[in-house]
């Protein structure tokens, strides 16, 4: 049997397969990393959409880590809440509901057609046209809905309703009726299409280039929107948008080196603080699932997320972050005012890793979704200027010209200079604790990657430690708990915990894994 030429961890089968196509096909960790991204963006429309914006983290024998921003980012010129309105949507959880706020005057500048054909120039070997073939041909079919998706129509339905583009796309027509305002989400086995995406994609792909979505007819029609229905984007924030190749934040843990996103974003400079923290308490010497496990977890957390509402929020882009965090990593004050926390978070991550001794790992989110479709391209548009995760100053606080923050942590883990681990998360605030606890899980307990992906997860929030199903109820719950933790036990495994998908190189070739809370996949190519 011949060796691997790699390995692919996505959010979708259909994604995932894109990319074992592309490395079969000869093309390289991220000729195939792009080619899932686009592929995402076709079978995964309810969690991302090429409205939206990502990270990837690129690792190569031949180049140190670098990372590709194309992030999502404000417009120039910034209209006050009153000239370009949010609509807010209110969204049920089952156990809680949670505000959302969309429409035009939420959508920001998108960068990931920008950040696919960048990518693809620099480090891709492949034809831009071959790398797309995968994503045109899933949109021309569609792709069915499953179980899982079926579950995030029903919660995300107020917003996926609020527009006639979105209800053609999301909604069982022949069970809705338009005139009382009933609507019907479709059913498992039905078929998503974005009408319109074909034709853009084919059109991008012939031409090689990205110019007709940034200053042709789906750009002026965006703009035109805006201009007309009180949106915030003008021609020239989306004419003037720039990837932004930056160095990776690197770390250390136990000799491990460990790369990740640097700010704007804010979830590296988190897992970074974590890890240091984690092995400050000597977490090798405690094994999962145990008490000391998890105090020493929700340790690291709090301390973390005290730092972040002192240090982060609201201040990614001012100069001696890093310095001011790392001077700060012990018995902080409990801060009142945190973030508040987004239960689902509309993410998707990929991980690809090639024979080449290539990595890419790659997150993109298109937020919640505005509800507001790009006419005849099958695009919802972000809702990241409405997201109250990025503003935590309150909406409207964003600043003009500048990269939204973000969670989105993709990141690689080294051993003697060669990228081992490929990983990363979906779920908003989770991310980087889902992250933290996989790359411990590997490093710490020694637990094969499937295993490390998908055991049970903590999560600190506020002062309530969530617990996932699979730890000791009664050993956790008679215990003290040194900062007055409020325990909350789950009673199943949930998608709250975020999604990682990872691969690992082996001696063998590659393992890896999807994690099964968001339908995560791996595959070999």
């Amino acid at each position: 049997m011949a060796s691997p030429k790699g390995g692919v961890a996505t959010g979708h089968i259909a994604s995932a397969q894109a990319a074992v196509d592309i490395l079969q096909a000869g093309g390289n960790a991220f000729d195939a990393a792009v080619a899932a991204m686009l592929a995402s963006c076709v079978c995964e429309p309810v969690h991302v959409s090429l409205g939206g914006g990502g990270y990837m983290l690129a690792a190569s024998p031949h180049i140190l880590p670098m990372v590709y921003d194309f992030g999502t980012h404000t417009p120039k010129v910034k209209k006050s809440l009153d000239k370009a309105p949010l609509k807010e949507v209110v969204v049920d959880f089952g156990a809680t509901t949670q505000s959302f706020h969309i429409g035009l005057g939420s959508v920001a500048v998108p960068g990931i057609i920008r950040g696919a054909f960048q990518i693809q120039q620099q480090l891709g070997r492949m034809p831009m046209k071959e790398v797309m073939h995968p994503a045109i041909q899933l949109s021309k079919t569609g792709v069915k809905v499953n179980a899982f998706h079926k579950a995030l129509l029903e919660i995300l339905k107020p917003i996926l309703v609020d527009t006639a583009p979105s209800r053609a796309v999301y909604c069982d027509l022949n069970s809705s009726n338009e005139r009382t305002g009933q609507y019907e989400m479709k059913k498992v086995g039905q078929h998503l299409h974005l009408e319109g995406l074909t034709s853009l994609l084919e059109y991008l792909a012939h031409e090689g280039n990205d110019r007709e979505f940034y200053e042709g007819e789906p750009a002026q029609k965006l703009v035109s929107d805006c201009s007309y229905k009180n949106g915030q984007l003008r021609a020239d924030d989306l004419r003037s948008y720039a990837v932004k190749v930056k160095t990776a934040l690197v770390s250390s843990y136990r000799n491990r080196n460990i790369y990740t996103n640097p700010p704007p974003s804010s979830g590296g400079i988190l897992i970074a603080l974590s890890l240091a923290l984690l092995e400050s308490l000597e977490m090798s010497n405690k094994a999962y699932g145990s008490l000391a496990y998890a105090q020493a977890m929700s340790r690291s957390m709090s301390i973390t997320q005290d730092i972040r509402a002192k240090w982060v929020n609201g201040q990614t882009h001012l100069p001696g972050l890093l310095e001011n965090i790392m001077w700060e990593t012990h018995d902080l004050a409990p801060q009142k005012n945190r973030l508040k926390n987004s239960l689902l978070g509309n993410t998707t991550h990929l991980s690809v890793m090639d024979a080449e001794g290539n990595a890419a790992s790659l997150t993109h989110s298109a937020g919640s979704g505005s509800g507001y479709f790009i006419p005849g391209t099958g695009i919802m548009m972000n809702n990241m200027l409405g997201e109250e995760d990025l503003l935590p100053n309150g909406m409207g606080s964003w600043t003009a010209d500048s990269r939204l923050p973000s969670m989105m942590s993709p990141t690689i883990l080294f051993e003697k200079e060669h990228p081992v681990l490929c990983l990363g998360s979906s779920g908003s605030n989770r991310i980087r604790s889902a992250v933290l606890q996989v790359v411990t899980n590997v490093i710490d307990q020694g637990m094969s990657i499937e295993e490390a992906v998908q055991s049970a997860r903590l999560h600190l929030e506020g002062n309530e430690l969530n617990i996932e199903s699979g730890f000791d109820r009664g050993e956790l719950g008679s215990a003290s708990w040194q900062n007055g933790e409020q325990l909350n036990f789950w009673d199943s495994r949930s998608m709250y915990y975020g999604g990682v998908n990872a691969v690992k190189r082996t001696a063998n070739g590659f393992e890896g894994a999807g994690d099964d809370r968001r339908d995560g996949v791996f595959l070999l190519a």
